[in-house]
């Protein structure tokens, strides 16, 4: 079987296991074969996407020209920062100010494979090492190898998968996600996992620095002797399960992490709308931007800090696991591209924005269905409690002025046709002769002739 160095990519990461593939718009189709692929308008906008559904528990990559890979530098930085497994692969000649092999300390590990079978080795492993350390990892592919072709055996599309160290799925009182060890590496743990509520932050912080170094440095001394796994593991990663609403009770917001009468407007409404709903802690995560009040930061629920791509990262995580209710908290004036996309899309969030009148007017203008504001001195309670049960996206802005027509602007319960998704991301592990076969179909689907 022939193959060029890109078809080699994307049968690698097929191989691997990979659930969400996100791409810019001029990606070949061809890398959809197979998987979840989500196609993002900027480099930034796709790094975050797969970032938030790797957080959730998929495997997920974003496929980026190499060119423009400092585009995404945030989501490596905020992947590094939150020990959250993420793929890149960047197709074509980096930019030459960026070095990711230079030590302990850089971001993201790097492959650059020289040849098509090399291509597929790096793409499967990059994902297995992005599992066991819990960092991002680079795949920069030259335009070369990507052009270059090679001819494949069976055997040669045969990978093993190691997802790395997972929290024991029992409830874990005071569980701490980033716990020091030996080598830097914590036990991992998703949303929808109970007893295992953390908060992801954006800056890592003197102590988890020290350990990321020190993890980094060690993976650093891994690739370089060649000490890398050649064996399937058992699958340790969670598949998870959100708790029926059916037999589920109302909730306090106490369950949230609240006093019984809260006094944040913005989180006292939210956590009472989550608890007339029955949705539990574990089964929430709140992304937070640009904009989030802090009040919000108290809730228990499971967090992720994403500074400069909330909505993206808030979408990825949804769509990998639609049992997820996600809510984007942010300043929405400040990612109206990702407030286009997001509406457009019809992710399937709640976003609750902190910023002036005009992200209303743009999120009104992608075709989002619900579209609601809250006053300054209005409880907020019901507005959120039947945003966050619309079907698709929904929009609640914040208001700061009582000029400013409140109540809910816009509503259209008829759900768009939509195109079907191959979903979720997060899924049981193909087997492995599954997993060749699926490697073998993107191939030819990069070679119909």
């Amino acid at each position: 079987m022939l193959a060029s160095g890109e078809a080699a990519l994307a049968a690698g990461a097929v191989a691997a296991g990979c659930g969400l593939l996100a791409v810019v718009s001029d990606a070949p189709q061809a890398w959809g074969s197979g998987l979840l692929l989500l196609k993002a308008g900027s480099e930034r906008e796709a790094a975050h996407l797969a970032l938030g559904a790797s957080f959730a528990g998929a495997r997920a990559a974003a496929v980026l020209p190499g060119p423009r890979l400092p585009s995404a530098l945030e989501a490596l930085h905020l992947a590094s920062a939150t020990e959250t497994p993420l793929v890149m692969f960047a197709l074509g000649e980096l930019s030459s100010p960026l070095s990711f092999d230079a030590g302990p300390d850089c971001p993201a590990l790097l492959l650059k494979p020289l040849s098509p079978l090399e291509a597929f080795q790096a793409a499967a492993q990059a994902f297995n090492l992005a599992d066991r350390w819990q960092c991002p990892v680079v795949v920069a592919c030259s335009a070369a190898v990507l052009a270059s072709a090679a001819a494949f055996k069976a055997g040669d599309l045969e990978t093993p998968v190691e997802r790395g160290l997972w929290a024991d799925p029992e409830p874990q009182p005071g569980f701490d996600r980033y716990a020091e060890t030996e080598t830097g590496i914590s036990p991992r743990a998703v949303p929808c996992q109970e007893g295992l509520v953390f908060a992801a932050p954006a800056d890592a912080g003197s102590r988890l620095a020290l350990k990321r170094s020190r993890k980094m440095r060690l993976a650093v001394e891994e690739l370089r002797t060649g000490k890398l796994s050649a064996e399937e593991t058992p699958c340790a990663a969670p598949l998870p399960v959100r708790t029926p609403a059916v037999a589920a009770q109302p909730l306090p917001p106490e369950a949230y992490g609240l006093p019984p009468e809260p006094g944040g407007a913005a989180s006292g409404s939210l956590a009472r709308a989550l608890g007339r709903l029955c949705i539990q802690p574990k089964d929430a995560l709140l992304v937070s931007g640009p904009g989030c009040p802090k009040e919000l930061l108290r809730l228990r629920v499971f967090r992720l800090a994403a500074p400069a791509g909330a909505l993206a990262a808030a979408a990825g995580a949804k769509l990998a696991n639609p049992n997820l209710s996600v809510v984007a908290s942010l300043d929405a004036s400040r990612e109206e591209t990702s407030l286009l996309a997001s509406a457009r899309r019809d992710a399937d969030i709640l976003c609750l924005s902190f910023g002036g009148p005009s992200a209303a007017l743009l999120a009104l203008y992608g075709g989002c269905r619900f579209v609601a504001r809250i006053g300054p001195a209005q409880d907020g309670e019901d507005i959120l409690r039947r945003a966050a049960a619309h079907k698709g996206f929904s929009f609640v802005e914040f208001a700061d002025a009582d000029s400013l027509a409140a109540g809910i602007l816009f509503m259209d319960q008829n759900r768009p046709n939509l195109p079907d998704v191959d979903g979720p991301a997060c899924r049981p592990l193909p087997a492995p002769a599954q997993r060749r076969s699926l490697a073998e179909a993107v191939i030819r689907e990069f070679n119909p002739a």
